[in-house]
């Protein structure tokens, strides 16, 4: 049993990582910056995707990427 359900974790993650699945995405940490963010453009100011795996010039950095509360301030 315990096989099993280390299995179905691992096939879960790896998935989600793969499909890139909005829950899985790291979060921004919480810098004044990243609190003014507010469109592709600001991020890409700073970021580069052509760096970033399984990301693409048009995407929605700020649909996946959710601001992490309680970090460095």
């Amino acid at each position: 049993m315990k096989k099993t359900t280390f299995f179905l974790l691992l096939a879960v993650t790896i998935t989600g990582c793969v499909e890139r699945i909005t829950a899985f995405s790291p979060r921004r940490t919480n810098t004044e910056a990243h609190r003014q963010a507010d469109s592709n453009r600001d991020c890409l100011s700073c970021h580069n995707v052509a760096e970033q795996r399984h990301h693409q010039p048009g995407d929605d950095c700020l649909n996946c990427h959710k601001l992490a509360y309680g970090g460095i301030r």
